[in-house]
């Protein structure tokens, strides 16, 4: 069934659900500008996590539900969920996500020679952000399979925007 959860809030877009369930980051335009928010499903209630005058958008948890990475004028940010210590940057681009176990980032990034493309940024032994998928065509919104073992991305490959599937971390 269907049930409202959290606290009325206006412009809510790119919904993303804990993995425990528990708790849904949204971004809104209910202050000044879109900042990060995250509603609190047991309890009804709302946080706000983002205060910058900047618009902060695209949410999305980590796997052990503890950080949430989101993007600030194209640069990816992460912080603790409960909102406490200081956002960190990360590196620039759009639209990430978490492989399964936390250790890696895939993402959008833009680029004048080949418009957008799909790059990985590890989070653990400080390794350095890489193209995973470059080409002229578009390449958007990367999400990692469950299992690890695949990338799904939006691209204009074939002229229309479709959906595509790929090896992860090989490719191919």
């Amino acid at each position: 069934g269907q049930a409202t959860i959290g606290q009325p809030q206006p412009d809510m877009v790119f919904v993303s659900v804990s993995p425990e369930g528990g708790r849904v980051a949204v971004q809104s335009h209910e202050s000044e500008n879109w900042d990060i928010w995250v509603h609190d499903v047991a309890r009804a209630t709302k946080t706000r996590m983002t205060f910058e005058a900047d618009r902060e958008y695209q949410p999305n948890w980590s796997p052990d539900g503890q950080r949430i990475v989101y993007v600030r004028n194209s640069t990816i940010m992460i912080r603790a969920a409960d909102g406490t210590g200081q956002p960190e940057t990360l590196t620039q681009g759009e639209s990430p996500a978490f492989s399964p176990d936390g250790k890696l980032l895939v993402y959008e990034k833009r680029d004048p020679g080949t418009c957008a493309d799909i790059w990985t940024h590890p989070l653990v032994n400080g390794g350095a952000p890489a193209a995973f998928l470059s080409t002229k065509a578009l390449e958007f919104q990367p999400r990692i399979s469950p299992d690890g073992r695949h990338v799904v991305y939006v691209s204009n490959e074939s002229g229309s925007p479709e959906v595509y599937l790929t090896r992860f971390p090989s490719g191919g």
